[in-house]
């Protein structure tokens, strides 16, 4: 072989040989690239997968329940919160979170004839406690009082004012719990919104501007006859909250509070059981309503709600009962019994207004 072909070959080996260096190295850095964690910002395009996830929302609509046709009714409307903020409750507790109340009333619920249970909160702000065991129930005529305050707080808006009928309907409803009263001043709603499902909604929006989240309000008919809203099922909590507002003057114009709150405070001799029967001392202002009915088993539950006010503080009281006999007479003597026990184990102390949501 001559010189010249021997260069010739050794200069072909090196270049075979640098191009597969320059491979290897090639190969090398993109599986560095690829395995290197990235260090630029993410991207701000987000996927169609993304796009079309759920979101979640911080309060469910509520639906109306029981609708006639059968057909899901469409959400009740929810009141939007005003701009400013609820200013902060008052660093108080509650009227029954003192030492040994929850005890206390354990005893009493062991010696009563039947299921029982409240929720205490102060007028004053703060948490609601809840003690024994009944604490949800059909709410009867204690839903009275939010049928005439949905439609006060219509006629402010409006600028009207209850007729003279409307007036009377108002104070039998309130002061002697009757039916046709009270159904007259709910056909006033109907007839302002539209019939049955949109006076219910304007009802539970009224609960829903007093704090109460949960309640909704029925829409179904009853065999037996009685209202479609008084067969809404009511928390006691829910009860607090709706009667700590309206006292608060959250609902209404001071002289429509004063007018609700003066008709619950004349409550008819043979149905101020309850808190009416407590023996409150003098000073303690009561403004109460009760309500009464039978359940699916035929026995009856009997309910109350008080607002206890000395001027200076006080507490909303809500109270139900469903005794072993089944008897109304059995049910407002379990609810006296624990009136009696607020009266005495209960703190009025406590001033002032937790403010309006």
């Amino acid at each position: 072989m001559s010189a010249t072909a021997s260069r010739r070959r050794v200069r072909r080996r090196r270049l075979i040989a640098a191009v597969v260096v320059i491979d290897l190295l090639g190969m090398g850095a993109l599986a560095f690239a690829l395995t290197r964690p990235s260090h630029h910002p993410a991207s701000t395009t987000v996927s169609a997968t993304a796009l079309s996830a759920p979101v979640a929302h911080p309060q469910a609509p509520q639906t109306l329940i029981g609708d006639t046709g059968g057909a899901p009714v469409a959400p009740a409307p929810v009141a939007h919160r005003r701009r400013h903020r609820k200013p902060p409750a008052p660093a108080t507790t509650s009227p029954a979170a003192r030492t040994g109340a929850q005890a206390s009333f354990e005893r009493l619920a062991s010696s009563l004839p039947g299921a029982s249970g409240i929720a205490v909160g102060s007028l004053s702000g703060g948490p609601t406690v809840t003690y024994g065991s009944l604490q949800v129930g059909h709410a009867w005529s204690t839903m009275k009082v939010p049928v005439l305050t949905t439609l006060l707080s219509q006629l402010e808006r409006g600028g009207g004012a209850l007729s003279s009928a409307q007036r009377a309907d108002a104070t039998a409803a309130l002061e002697a719990s009757d039916n046709s009263a009270a159904e007259a001043l709910f056909s006033a709603l109907e007839s302002s919104n539209g019939g049955l499902v949109g006076a219910s909604q304007a009802l539970q929006n009224t609960l829903r501007r007093a704090g109460d989240a949960q309640t909704v309000i029925n829409t179904a008919p009853n065999s037996s006859g009685f209202t479609t809203w008084g067969q809404s099922e009511w928390s006691a909590g829910g009860e607090v909250a709706f009667y700590r507002a309206l006292a608060g003057g959250c609902l209404l114009s001071r002289s429509d509070t004063s007018y609700v709150l003066s008709l619950m405070g004349q409550v008819t001799s043979d149905q101020r059981w309850g808190a009416g029967s407590a023996g409150y001392p003098a000073g303690v202002t009561l403004a109460f309503k009760g309500g009464w009915g039978p359940e699916n088993g035929g026995g009856y539950l009997v309910r109350q709600t008080a607002i206890v006010s000395t001027g200076s503080g006080g507490y909303v009281l809500s109270m139900l009962a469903q005794p072993s006999d089944g008897s109304f007479s059995s049910g407002t003597q379990m609810l006296t019994e624990i009136a009696s026990w607020a009266a005495r184990s209960l703190s009025t102390n406590g001033g002032g207004s937790g403010g309006c949501r």
